[in-house]
């Protein structure tokens, strides 16, 4: 029975991304900001750079010949506006995009402007071969932690649940198969908790830090690209000066199609800067908020990307946010994840693996990708407009 109902999800899927992975013809040639592959986004990216005459530009070694690309207006010195791209590799094509529409219309004032630092493709190698995870099989998105933290969940590896379930079966060197094998075990998993999504949902999102082959590690150390935009940051700003620093990290998987959630684990009280349309897109949640589908489960996330913010020490004002783009149904997104990992640790085929992948984090449809730059140029001025406002207390 539960084979017979994984085959019919399995269908389902194909159905599914039929309906949405429509024509990508852009209809002005200007207005294809999303790329298909790495190199080219990287492309556009540097060509977009060069037509603004007050930007450096900097390219970072992570991974074989990858680099984490970097460019920098310098605007006034104690207020720096962070935009981050690619954390979840295969998820950047979004952000790198709404970074190529803000700087189609940036017209850049050092004077009356934060410095902007725009980084592509946090996570190159994930970026490239089409997976959340970096060279090492870490999300980066749960890796800056101190080496007390990491000791510290990797002795305790079911804080959250992930040893309860079976998030890494045995797999095969075909993709497909795999999905079909995960959906089996999901039923079955969704049956034994009495359908409680949020349950698996929390163990998942969690992550685990003593397995490398296994699916959402968190790593043992710090990563490449984590160290490289620290060290980066700590160089080339005024970081003991800041006294305002903001973070928009861009990523895609949860929440409704097309629409953007705006999640933030920040405890200073959020400006009144962001306008929730009336779709739902641009809704500000916190994260852990278990009345939201989007950020609930999120309580005992830890090692989030904008821990970056700490190096800032003396600001007054620091605050993140994740905007989160739906794509297709969240329990598609895990089983994806999961049946990607399985895929990659049993040595399948790269192109078939990351065909996969990216049907779950790049919607190919135009209506989709023009809702992504919409809302992505929104946010971004939104922020940006905010950072006129005056600092009122010190950040607890």
């Amino acid at each position: 029975m539960f084979l017979l109902l994984s085959a019919v999800g399995a269908i389902a899927l194909c159905y599914y991304t039929q309906m949405y992975y429509n024509s990508n013809i852009c209809e002005k040639p200007n207005d294809c900001f999303f790329s298909e592959t790495f190199e080219e986004s990287r492309t556009k990216w540097f060509a977009a750079m060069d037509k603004h005459s007050n930007v450096e530009k900097f390219s970072l070694p992570v991974v074989e010949d990858l680099n984490l690309d970097i460019a920098l207006f310098r605007g006034k010195t104690d207020q720096a506006y962070l935009h981050v791209a690619g954390t979840h590799g295969a998820e950047g094509y979004a952000g790198c995009a709404v970074q190529l529409a803000v700087l189609k219309d940036l017209k850049f004032d050092p004077e009356t402007m934060p410095t902007l630092v725009f980084v592509h493709g946090l996570n190159p190698y994930g970026m490239k071969y089409n997976r959340r995870v970096n060279e090492d099989n870490i999300d980066l998105n749960r890796n800056y932690l101190t080496p007390e933290e990491f000791e510290f969940r990797k002795n305790n590896p079911n804080i959250a649940g992930y040893m309860d379930y079976d998030f890494n079966p045995v797999g095969t060197k075909y993709p497909i198969l795999n999905l079909l094998h995960v959906f089996y075990i999901q039923l079955q998993t969704l049956y034994q908790v009495s359908f409680d999504l949020l349950k698996i949902k929390t163990a998942l999102v969690s992550s685990q830090y003593h397995m490398k082959e296994g699916v959402q590690f968190g790593g043992f150390k710090r990563a490449a690209s984590h160290t490289q935009l620290d060290k980066f940051l700590t160089e080339q700003l005024n970081v003991q000066g800041m006294r305002k620093v903001w973070m928009v990290d861009v990523h895609t998987g949860l929440g409704p199609y097309g629409a953007d959630t705006l999640m933030t684990g920040s405890q200073y009280p959020a400006p009144k800067i962001f306008t929730a349309e009336k779709s739902g897109a641009g809704k500000l949640v916190g994260l852990a908020n278990n009345q939201d589908s989007t950020s609930a489960g999120y309580e005992k996330v830890v090692g989030l990307a904008c821990g970056h913010l700490n190096i800032f020490s003396n600001a007054l004002q620091k605050f993140e946010v994740t905007q989160e783009f739906g794509t297709i149904p969240s329990v598609l997104v895990g089983a994806l994840m999961i049946s990607d990992n399985v895929s990659y640790q049993s040595g399948a085929d790269p192109a078939s693996r990351g065909f996969l992948v990216r049907r779950a984090f790049h919607v190919k449809s135009n209506i989709w990708e023009k809702e992504v730059v919409r809302r992505g140029k929104i946010v971004f001025k939104e922020v940006l407009d905010n950072f006129s406002h005056e600092l009122v207390k010190k950040q607890e």
